[in-house]
């Protein structure tokens, strides 16, 4: 599949810089859906072509961010509810770790 990439799906992470088509970790980089003070969220596609939504640490928060993004992984990986999204996984991109969730459209 061949994407063309937008500025706005561009993202800089000091090091490393992401585009769609690129992969991160078993999932395929497709485009950039929010970007907050912590992370970005991407959406992406497994290796069946499922769409998930990636939570990518940004590089500036690296240092205080972390504790609390991993703590906001392990309270939400637990929780099973109709009314909060699913977190099934995480992993780490070059140094830069990523939360994988359920994606939800809007």
């Amino acid at each position: 599949m061949s994407f063309i990439a937008s500025a706005a799906d561009i993202i800089e992470l000091g090091d490393l810089t992401l585009q769609p088509g690129d992969p991160i970790g078993p999932y395929s980089y497709e485009r950039r859906v929010a970007t907050g003070g912590m992370a970005h969220v991407l959406l992406a596609r497994d290796a069946d072509g499922g769409k998930v939504a990636l939570k990518l640490l940004k590089a500036s928060r690296m240092g205080t961010g972390l504790v609390r993004f991993k703590r906001e992984f392990r309270a939400l990986s637990r929780l099973r509810h109709p009314g909060v999204i699913r977190v099934d996984d995480w992993g780490d991109l070059s140094g830069h770790p990523y939360i994988v969730m359920e994606y939800v459209e809007g």
